[in-house]
């Protein structure tokens, strides 16, 4: 999709950032059996989520702080994770990205390379 459609990071980028998160939990548990590598998992685990809140935060309109946990639990051998979040965005903002997708998708095919000869 992404090679046929001319500018989609552009029209994507649009209308991600008029989306608008209103609540974000997402608590996670992880266990190993052991608990220097549960320790270091659960390490591990904060950052990646923190890094994955950072990158919503630069496409998205963050309205509340989003609340994050990482449990460890030490004597077990688990990974649960559990997401609830709640999104906003206007249905005619969806309809227009819709719409500019079609209209370069239609330019996109129009365009063709053509190939020149190589005389030596």
């Amino acid at each position: 999709m992404i090679k046929r459609v001319h500018q989609l990071h552009v029209i994507a980028k649009k209308f991600l950032k008029n989306i608008r998160l209103e609540e974000l939990i997402w608590r996670s548990k992880i266990g190993t059996g052991h608990a220097a590598e549960t320790g270091l998992l659960t390490g591990v685990g904060w950052g990646v989520k923190s890094n994955i809140i950072g990158m919503f935060s630069s496409y998205l309109t963050l309205r509340c702080v989003p609340r994050i946990s990482v449990t460890p639990s030490f004597n077990e051998k688990k990974i649960e994770s559990n997401i609830q979040c709640m999104i906003r965005f206007r249905i005619g903002n969806a309809i227009v990205a819709g719409i500019r997708i079609l209209l370069n998708l239609r330019k996109r095919r129009d365009e063709k390379w053509q190939s020149t000869q190589f005389r030596a």
